[in-house]
């Protein structure tokens, strides 16, 4: 039993310390982010970091490596539907994951900042999901079939990435993936859909 508590307090901490990395790598990046810092924020020892992570590098590969990315791609909520009202959906559920995660915010700083293909797979992945979604679009008649699907699903995917990447106080990450997609839709001849009030 003691060692199974040992385990289960040891869990803990590795926990602490990558949701207190996150935030701080979230809110000032990965290069300003100083290991006190994570410390202050997660209460624990710079003993009890150096136990689990060699430094805020590999605590970053550690969040890289929970491949938030495909949650913040895959969602329930954001996999139903068809054309304009399925990548409203898809906005939606990227950014309430967002607000939801810190990690998830973590991982989209992360991706910005270093150039590792494991940490921006995530980008290509959203680039991946808009595209396919807006050619979904135009099959449906959403939009029309001139729009450049490609280009537009990387537009989207950098606009979702710097939503998330600004920190601010009392963000609501739905709301700008909202303004976002207000601000997209006419350039789409998509005006009359209201895909954001679902």
């Amino acid at each position: 039993m003691p060692a199974a508590f040992a385990r289960a307090g040891s869990v803990r901490v590795r926990e602490s310390l990558l949701d207190a990395a996150a935030m701080e790598f979230w809110e000032s990046g990965l290069a300003g982010t100083r290991i006190q810092d994570i410390l202050d924020r997660a209460a624990v020892s710079r003993t009890s970091l150096y136990h689990h992570f060699a430094g805020k590098t590999e605590m970053a590969d550690a969040i890289v490596a929970e491949r938030t990315w495909q949650r913040m791609t895959t969602d329930d909520a954001a996999g139903t539907g068809r054309g304009l009202p399925a990548l409203g959906r898809f906005l939606r559920a990227a950014a309430e994951h967002a607000e939801r995660d810190v990690r998830a915010r973590a991982l989209v700083r992360i991706a910005h900042e270093l150039p590792d293909p494991a940490a921006d797979s995530g980008l290509e992945a959203w680039r991946n999901r808009v595209r396919d979604t807006l050619e979904q679009a135009v099959v449906v008649g959403d939009i029309p079939g001139a729009v450049a699907t490609a280009s537009v699903a990387a537009g989207v995917a950098s606009l979702l990435r710097a939503a998330i990447l600004e920190p601010a106080a009392g963000d609501d990450f739905a709301e700008r993936a909202r303004v976002l997609w207000l601000l997209m839709r006419p350039g789409l001849g998509a005006a009359g859909h209201d895909v954001m009030s679902i």
